[in-house]
């Protein structure tokens, strides 16, 4: 003889575990589709802005107005090695001051850049633009 109430317990508690089961591939599915960006584009600028203090703060910024890149470029390459920059430095009058750039890195062909600016007062009293260029490789 068969009997029922046995029956529709086990069809129910296959049902309590076959719909949260399937609720959970089908998300584990959706999230592994997605794609994540691993860095952010905010991330990037916040970054540059703290370069372009630090190198103000160090005197780098000064030192590229003087002609020194030295410091300025061993600031660039101690950036993570992910992220690429170009710095230049600009008169109050746009006519470029330097420009020196991260150790094998190209903007050729970025598809994202982000551009951080800065004005600052050299030790002559004059006002220059710090403009930093960065990317990800």
């Amino acid at each position: 003889r068969f009997n029922r109430k046995g029956f529709i317990y086990t069809l129910d508690a296959i049902f309590a575990l076959d719909i949260p089961a399937v609720i959970i591939l089908a998300s584990f599915q959706y999230l592994s589709q997605t794609h994540i960006a691993r860095f952010n584009r905010s991330d990037l600028y916040r970054l540059s802005n703290d370069a372009l203090s630090v190198l103000e703060r160090n005197s780098g910024l000064s030192n590229v107005v003087s002609g020194s890149v030295s410091n300025a470029q061993s600031y660039l390459n101690s950036l993570p090695t992910q992220v690429c920059g170009n710095l230049t430095v600009f008169s109050t009058s746009s006519t470029l001051i330097n420009s020196v750039q991260k150790t094998n890195c190209n903007s050729a062909g970025v598809d994202e850049l982000v551009v951080a600016r800065r004005v600052f007062v050299h030790s002559n009293s004059s006002t220059y633009y710090a403009k930093l260029e960065a990317w990800y490789r």
